[in-house]
């Protein structure tokens, strides 16, 4: 925060720049402004709450209602700009403050200054008077000097005029102490400003949003109508009109979703409001049925800004979800609908913890909030939140990567927020790969994809089923989709890199997806999988994935040598597989003999799954190793992955990874690979050097690596 209004005054001394710029008379003056607009409200506040009623009957009651309602909305717009009147005061105090420390260290270094130049003025002096002496010698004499200053002459450097020198460097010394200190200035400068900004409250646009502040019914309609809205709220044709085309929306008709956001645009503020609060679920909720993402992309393009922002602030369900919206527009819409549902905690505890695990999410490495990460979906899902969080703007990037989780992760603190830990370790490795490898000035940008409903964590069997994985695969593939249609600015045009990355049970419902979307990707990295469907997936070649280097799918795979967890996800689908088949075969023989040929002969999911690090199996995959080794491009050593965990926690155990052995973690075989694998540099994956696996002591396998060739 701050009005970057350079004092006059010459700051060079300092690094060029006023450390504390700004006028505490211009911020006064708006803490004044806040203050005196309080004092307004409070007036008008008053006036409400003195006006009397009189009679009886629905009307007479309704406008009471609103009375009472207005007054208490107008306390809250009150109580905003109080607070916004003893922001801008606490700022004022502050920036006095930083001003005086900045004139005091600006007055130290034109002091410092003034000796230096001291010190160089007495050191010219000397060379000045030796100069004249010597043009006063004669001959003989000025032969005989030169010889003893030959002679003498590193003594001379040593000696002569050592004070000015001293004066030189010291002046020098405190200079660049000055600077330190100014520019520790400037931090303090910059990290007051950001507090003091986050104290300021932005009025709503949305009233009906601070009535529920106030306290007072959020069925209150308010604006041009509200009487009428209140004693009729559903007796408005064009609100009858939008409700039947949702309801179309929800039982699949396409274009029926189009036209509902069509007149949805030609609503008001007051009308969009009154709409949420007698339709809330519609409000927060994404849009049913089908999108057509271009459509979308051409109807949100042809509204006015002021449009786009009424919209985003008032049904931010349908905005934050919406394919064909900018990813931006749909992060401003999802955190709009956190901060409603911050003010006024839904009843669920899941939502609650979503919440929470979203704005973890949202929080960088340093405890602060991550300018680089954007809320791209909140669905609420009718309790069971799904969610997916960006690091890098979607909207810009060269390269993207949709990372999609396995078992047990959830939109929960411990769910969504470590899988977008680890999103940010293959954000991380990819920028160095694409700076080492190129493309030059390439940006990525990775997709924490916590969107579909994956399977409880054992001792549930869901993992050993696909059906969780067949559900997922349409949302994944609708959005890797929705992506590409809405960042295509024509015949391909405009469309980055597009990789997907999956962890366990996640490759099941990838592998899926890639069977589904119209538009291939350009790679596939399978990690720890749980088994692909060989039924409904045959190979690499039946997924949607563009050619690599060698004209073969870029479908990449990995499985640790130590990772026992993923071996048993698959091994759990046969043996559930072959017990539903078995049974099936028992209870229902001709309809069992049905389902069997209409599984086989048209790719339809089924149980049993197979790895897709097992060429014999699955073909197709280009296998790498995450089992650590040494470099034989580089000779650098690379960590081992020890269990199934992207991130290890604490000491190894025969089912889980420890700190700094997982999948995604630094410095391991796996990450490094992965970042070539998504950012199409698979090519550039090698065989590290062997390892062999013994047991020392009982305890964790440990891991020998021969020393690189010299």
């Amino acid at each position: 925060m701050g009005f970057d209004v350079c004092r006059q005054a010459d700051w060079s001394l300092l690094g060029c720049s006023d450390p504390a710029p700004g006028s505490v008379d211009d911020v006064m003056r708006i803490s004044d402004a806040w203050a005196g607009n309080a004092g307004r409200l409070t007036d008008a506040q008053d006036g409400l709450t003195r006006t009397v009623m009189t009679g009886a009957g629905a009307a007479v009651t309704a406008v009471k209602t609103l009375l009472d309602r207005d007054a208490a909305l107008i306390g809250v717009y009150r109580a905003a700009c109080e607070a916004n009147a003893n922001a801008f005061q606490s700022w004022a105090t502050s920036l006095s403050g930083f001003q005086e420390e900045a004139n005091r260290l600006r007055s130290q270094a034109m002091e410092a200054h003034d000796e230096e130049l001291a010190g160089h003025k007495m050191i010219d002096a000397g060379r000045e008077e030796r100069i004249h002496a010597a043009t006063q010698r004669s001959a003989v004499e000025g032969f005989l000097q030169a010889t003893v200053e030959t002679v003498a002459a590193p003594l001379m450097e040593i000696f002569s005029d050592t004070r000015g020198y001293a004066m030189v460097a010291d002046a020098g010394h405190r200079l660049e102490d000055l600077r330190r200190k100014a520019d520790d200035l400037r931090h303090r400068y910059d990290a007051e400003g950001k507090r003091v900004a986050a104290l300021i409250l932005i009025l709503m646009p949305d009233a009906g949003l601070a009535a529920k502040q106030a306290g007072r019914g959020a069925v209150i309609p308010f604006g041009g109508g509200a009487l009428a809205a209140l004693l009729a709220p559903k007796n408005d044709p064009r609100t009858v009109s939008l409700n039947t085309l949702y309801d179309k929306a929800s039982h699949g008709d396409a274009g029926a979703g189009q036209d509902y956001l069509a007149l949805l645009a030609t609503f008001t503020h007051a009308e969009l409001v009154i709409y949420g609060m007698n339709n809330p679920d519609r409000a927060r909720y994404p849009l049913p049925g089908p999108n057509a993402t271009a459509r979308t992309k051409t109807w949100w393009a042809n509204l006015s800004p002021d449009a786009q922002a009424l919209l985003t602030a008032t049904v931010p369900g349908i905005i934050g979800n919406l394919n064909g919206i900018p990813y931006s527009a749909r992060d401003k819409a999802n955190r709009q609908l956190l901060q409603i549902l911050t003010i006024n905690p839904p009843a669920d505890e899941n939502t609650r913890k979503a919440i929470e695990g979203i704005n973890k999410s949202l929080t960088g490495r340093n405890g602060k909030p991550a300018s680089d990460r954007f809320v791209v979906s909140f669905d609420l899902n009718h309790g069971k939140p799904l969610a997916a969080v960006a690091i890098g703007n979607l909207d810009t990037a060269g390269n993207v990567t949709w990372n999609v989780p396995g078992m047990g992760t959830t939109v929960t603190p411990g769910g969504i927020d470590a899988w977008t830990t680890g999103a940010q370790a293959i954000y991380d490795q990819q920028r160095e790969v694409l700076r080492v490898s190129g493309p030059a000035g390439m940006t990525n940008a990775v997709v924490s994809w916590v969107g579909y409903d994956t399977p409880e964590m054992f001792p549930s069997m869901e993992v050993f089923s696909g059906d969780k994985a067949w559900a997922g695969s349409d949302k994944l593939a609708a959005a890797l989709d929705g992506f590409h249609e809405t960042r295509n600015t024509g015949n391909g045009a405009g469309v980055p890199k597009v990789n997907v990355l999956a962890h366990s049970y996640g490759t099941t419902t990838a592998a899926y997806a890639l069977t589904k979307t119209v538009h291939n990707v350009d790679t596939m990295t399978f990690i720890a999988s749980a088994g692909i469907d060989k039924n409904a997936v045959p190979d690499a070649a039946a997924l949607h994935v563009a050619a690599g280097a060698d004209d073969t799918p870029a479908v990449f795979a990995t499985q640790a040598a130590l990772d026992v967890v993923a071996p048993v996800g698959i091994g759990g689908s046969v043996l559930g597989g072959a017990g539903v088949a078995v049974g099936d075969w028992i209870t229902d023989p001709i309809g069992a003999a049905e389902r069997f040929v209409d599984t086989v002969t048209g790719h339809k999911p089924q149980q049993m799954r197979v790895a897709p690090t097992m060429p014999g199996l699955w073909p197709g995959a280009h296998v790498f190793s995450s089992d650590g080794g040494f470099d034989p491009g580089s000779g650098e050593s690379m960590e081992n992955t020890d269990g199934h965990q992207t991130t290890g926690d604490g000491p190894w155990g025969p089912v889980n990874a420890s700190t700094g052995h997982g999948y995604f973690e630094q410095k391991t075989e796996s990450l490094q690979n992965i970042a070539l694998s998504t950012t199409g540099h698979g090519d550039k994956i090698q065989p590290s050097s062997w390892i062999r696996i013994t047991t020392h002591d009982g305890g964790k396998p440990q891991q020998i690596y021969p020393e690189p060739a010299k």
